[in-house]
């Protein structure tokens, strides 16, 4: 019985009725919220509120989120899942507040009332209100966060915030009711699309005005890394050997047993002499590519490898791809840092969110379905390009400025309100 009602509920929340219900019923609280402070004058004490990603093991969400405190102006508000999923670096903490609303996107729906109105309260006090939205707002992952992030947007407009939702993806086969949601939020609030093809999908689906832009994290400015012994490692290598940097998706690892196909093209690049380091993108429990890296480097003879057993952060990343030349990834935004640094990526495509990228770089042969047998399209297909020379070229400056200048589309002019 409770395994029928379970999916039940699964199959509702993905129903557009769902979505406006959902909607109604957080409008009724702003509503109410609202009623309540009639006759109380709201002072903007932030420039920006931003709802980040998740977070937590996450090394694209921590970027997102330093691109978008990079693109910032004045003090700024974040509101996480949890304190300590997200790390504020050194240079924003003296203008940046972190609040925990774990109920916002997650977690109980009645509990979800008090965070709603302590989120109406700070998007009253803010400018802007900022939802990094990335590959989570199609509902391909969670279809109810997916709901609740459009609803935040529409609730911090209704507060007279300037909402936006940031650079995000949008699968072929977006759930309905994150169609719904879309299709309400863009009413009051900016959607950005993080590529041509996502773009072409919402329009599709009946979601206008929508703004064509690129991955927030390319529009990131960065800081310098710290030392790490993997950056050692790799300027001790590149004297004599070229630099390949190997990421196993612990995502795709929970749905195709990868460690055969991706021996086959570690067991290539070690036979050609490069160096390999095992880089993770993301380690949490059920969705760890650590543990997906440990078991390929055990199984596989490299001679000179480096297997990275901790997560790095975005600038000691960025480091790294900078001086690779060449990156296979399972994880799009190790794709997008590595772009940004100037080195090409091979990308395993999940979720319909890497095609739109490789359509802007006009290199769709950097785009590989992972699929039973992929290992050996991955040989036949770096063999190529390697003799083509592509891996001793870098990313071309014009391409690399017009992915920044797409990305910066996503904020508004930076400008510090009194």
């Amino acid at each position: 019985m409770r395994k029928s009602l379970k999916h039940i509920l699964k199959l509702a929340v993905r129903t557009p009725a769902f979505a406006y219900t959902y909607i109604a019923a957080d409008r009724i609280v702003a509503e109410l919220y609202f009623l309540k402070r009639a006759n109380r004058a709201n002072s903007r004490v932030f420039n920006s509120c931003i709802l980040a990603a998740p977070g937590a093991g996450n090394i694209g969400d921590q970027a997102l989120l330093e691109s978008a405190l990079d693109n910032s102006s004045g003090r700024v508000v974040v509101v996480v899942r949890r304190i300590g999923s997200t790390h504020i670096p050194e240079r924003f903490r003296a203008r940046t507040d972190v609040v925990s609303l774990p109920n916002l996107v997650y977690g109980n729906p009645l509990a979800r009332v008090r965070d709603l109105l302590a989120f109406l309260r700070l998007a009253s006090k803010s400018r802007q209100t900022w939802v990094v939205g990335a590959d989570t707002m199609d509902g391909a992952y969670n279809p109810l966060a997916s709901i609740a992030r459009f609803s935040a947007a529409i609730a911090a407009a209704r507060a007279g915030s300037e909402a936006r939702v940031l650079g995000f993806s949008w699968n072929g086969e977006a759930v309905p009711s994150s169609i719904q949601s879309a299709k309400i939020a863009v009413r009051s609030v900016q959607l950005l699309l993080r590529d041509p093809l996502s773009a072409e999908r919402i329009r599709a689906s009946g979601v206008q005005p929508v703004k064509d832009c690129a991955d927030v994290v390319f529009a990131r400015q960065g800081a310098p890394a710290q030392p790490h012994g993997v950056l050692e490692w790799v300027r001790s290598q590149r004297a004599g050997a070229r630099i390949a940097i190997v990421n196993v998706s612990g995502l795709i690892s929970g749905s195709l047993d990868q460690t055969p196909e991706y021996a086959k093209f570690v067991s290539y690049l070690n036979a050609s002499g490069w160096s390999i380091v095992f880089l993770p993108h993301v380690s949490r429990v059920g969705n760890d590519d650590i543990q997906s890296l440990s078991l390929l480097a055990s199984s596989v003879n490299v001679s000179d490898f480096y297997l990275v057993d901790e997560l790095l952060s975005p600038d000691q990343v960025y480091e790294l791809v900078s001086c690779s030349h060449l990156v296979l990834t399972g994880r799009m935004h190790l794709a997008v840092l590595s772009l940004l640094a100037g080195t090409y990526p091979i990308t395993l495509a999940t979720q319909g969110k890497v095609e739109g990228l490789y359509r802007i770089l006009g290199k769709p042969e950097l785009c590989v379905m992972p699929i039973p047998g992929f290992g050996d399209e991955l040989v036949e297909r770096c063999g190529d390009l390697i003799s083509h020379g592509l891996f001793d070229q870098r990313v071309d400056d014009t391409v690399i400025g017009h992915l920044r200048d797409s990305s910066i589309k996503n904020f508004p002019p930076a400008v510090v309100f009194s």
